[in-house]
Order: structure tokens, then sequence, then C-alpha cells
């Protein structure tokens, strides 16, 4: 059991660290860099439809074509709703997929890594 004496002691620490605390945390909130409402965090992935538009215009014609492939029917008004937002929603997916675009390497290049035995 504590003493009256202890009690005290401890408790007017306690009411010190409690007057001191919230100077003490605000100057470390204010050295916090601050993130910007339009970065998102690392490793995030991208929201749907927030894409810059990518590749070539797609139009409802070239959808009708593509449902006689994958042998599936879209109304009138889905056709049209694809055909707007394809370079939006779907081409930003599809060239993640598979990659940036190519780029020539010319002949005299040095290759990337050498292994030599000798």
């Amino acid at each position: 059991m504590k003493t009256r004496r202890e009690f005290l002691a401890s408790t007017g620490l306690g009411l010190v660290g409690t007057a001191v605390a919230p100077d003490a945390i605000a100057s470390a909130r204010a050295q916090e860099p601050t993130q910007e409402p339009t970065q998102e965090p690392a490793g995030m992935p991208p929201a749907f439809g927030t894409a810059k538009p990518v590749g070539p215009e797609v139009s409802a014609h070239t959808l009708v074509e593509a449902e006689k492939l994958v042998q599936m029917e879209l109304s009138k008004k889905d056709l049209e709703q694809a055909a707007k937002t394809w370079r939006v929603n779907m081409a930003p997916l599809c060239e993640r997929r598979v990659g940036p675009r190519k780029m020539e390497l010319h002949d005299g290049l040095a290759p990337w890594s050498r292994w030599d035995p000798v």
C-alpha cells in the first residue's frame, strides 16, 4: 500500500506530465510532413476510373465486333457507356498488365551485366 507522500509525489508528476504533453504532441505534429490530398500513399492501387485516357478511341461498333469474339451481348446503353469510358477505365489496366511500350535499343549499347570467369 502506498503512503500519502508516495501518492502525492506520483500524482504531482502525473499532473506535470499532463501539462507538458500537449505542447510536446503539438510540436511533434508540426514537424511531421503533411501529405497532399492528391498524393496517394506508396503501394496504394489506383482508384478505378481515375487514370488518364490511354490508347485509341473505342467506338460502339468495335465493341459489337468484340461481343462476337467473347460470345456476350450488351444492351445499346451499355455499349455506349463502355465506348465512352474505355480509355479511362480499361485501357490503363491493359497497359499496366502488358507493360510499358517497347523502345528500340541500338546495337552499340553495352549489356547490363557481364559474366567473365577469368
